[in-house]
């Protein structure tokens, strides 16, 4: 806000001057505005309810919806009380002739999951911020209810297309922490979700969840350290499971989880992105942090950064983006995600022609670009930085499904940017 007067009176400075409430007035309850680009939230991403309703994932203020494409946001929703929501995912293909398909997501009491400042159990096991759900909407995001209440923050949601009605979710604890997944959704009660047994090394930390066209399971699990900030587990990495597995058809059975990561992979992993060009699911991107504390101190060269899989994690490439990515200096890269970018006549890992390209979230260094050929040694990446793109920490960008020219980009700290291809 700002005064011309010594504070006898304030004019907001975050909205554009014509969509300012007038002095004195009662403030409405569920205005829309447009943002005049000074927004100092995190969004975590964004996600469509149908073509022109669109959610995007806040820090702080909950999260915002748009019904006229993204020009302007509100918070004209009911049904999630949370700090966060970190994601949306809809199933639209178990729905496709019964209205709205259910729209469901991950929320959290605890905000900023897997950050540098909240990887400890202190924080993340509190039973002060204690709150986690997932909630589910059946009216393009209008109105949400609570599906479960797991009281631990929910960092993701996915449906699994291969199973009609599955729900997996990420439940953050690191005790009973994990992949919980639930049939039947979403008329089912909150008995229906079940944890799957889990991975070997890992701590209750898991990040993102991956089906796999063929019904296989991949995830990630991302960094836990000790409460005094010093140390991290090696409980992070990535993770597969079989179609085939037990625990798939049956969740109290046990699961018999492969380690798919490299070195680089155990102590701070982010996304892993499964490559869209690829329609058999074996072409993968793993997005790593470079740790700190005494973990730094173990003579191991740098872990952070991108990386390439083209056998389901069995083998991985070298660091890919040659980016530095933070202030401790210029080798320790810090890779949130990667997005890759669908045009018609993209090409595809099964040979057709075309074009691709992908954008690459860092921290401390901005957003990054490069051509993508899946046929071409290590995708043909040679990354050049974003220069339209004004900020240090952007964490996702999303292509919109419903308009393949639009990329909208979430940040850690300077809300969302709308790219126009």
């Amino acid at each position: 806000h700002k005064s011309t007067d010594g504070g006898r009176s304030w004019d907001a400075l975050y909205v554009r001057a014509h969509q300012r409430n007038p002095i004195g007035a009662t403030t409405p309850v569920t205005p829309s505005w447009e943002s005049n680009g000074l927004m100092d939230t995190t969004i975590w991403g964004v996600g469509w309810a149908n073509a022109s309703r669109l959610l995007a994932w806040c820090t702080d203020i909950r999260g915002t919806i748009s019904t006229d494409g993204g020009s302007s946001m509100s918070f004209n929703y009911t049904g999630h009380p949370l700090n966060t929501m970190y994601r949306t995912t809809s199933d639209d293909s178990n729905f496709p002739s019964k209205g709205p398909a259910p729209l469901f997501a991950a929320t959290s009491a605890i905000h900023d999951l897997y950050q540098s400042t909240h990887l400890t159990d202190a924080i993340l096991d509190s039973t002060v911020y204690n709150g986690g759900r997932v909630l589910v909407s059946t009216d393009f995001g209008a109105t949400f209810r609570t599906m479960h209440d797991f009281h631990m923050p929910v960092v993701w949601v996915t449906v699994d297309e291969t199973r009609p009605g599955r729900l997996y979710a990420a439940v953050v604890n690191s005790e009973i922490g994990g992949i919980y997944v639930a049939d039947g959704a979403p008329g089912t009660d909150s008995s229906a979700f079940k944890r799957l047994s889990s991975p070997p090394r890992t701590q209750g930390h898991p990040y993102n969840i991956v089906p796999l066209p063929d019904g296989a399971l991949v995830v990630s699990y991302s960094g836990r350290m000790d409460d005094n900030r010093s140390t991290f587990f090696s409980s992070s990495g990535i993770f597969y499971l079989e179609s085939s597995a037990a625990c798939l058809r049956d969740p109290s059975a046990p699961c018999d989880w492969s380690d798919r990561s490299s070195d680089a992979m155990r102590y701070w992993t982010k996304d892993i992105v499964v490559d869209p060009l690829d329609p058999s699911g074996d072409t993968w991107f793993a997005c790593v942090f470079t740790e700190f504390g005494l973990t730094r101190k173990d003579g191991q060269s740098t872990k952070g950064g991108l990386y390439r899989s083209t056998d389901r994690g069995l083998s991985w490439s070298s660091r890919l983006d040659a980016v530095p990515h933070d202030a401790d200096g210029p080798n320790e890269a810090r890779v949130e995600s990667i997005t890759i970018i669908r045009r018609r006549g993209s090409a595809t890992a099964n040979g057709s022609s075309g074009g691709a390209s992908v954008y690459l979230t860092t921290e401390g260094a901005g957003l990054w670009y490069s051509a993508y050929d899946p046929l071409a040694l290590n995708g043909g990446l040679n990354f050049t930085i974003v220069t339209s793109y004004p900020f240090h920490h952007p964490i996702r960008v999303v292509q919109n499904p419903h308009n393949l020219s639009e990329v909208w980009v979430g940040s850690f700290g300077n809300g969302l940017y709308l790219g126009v291809l």
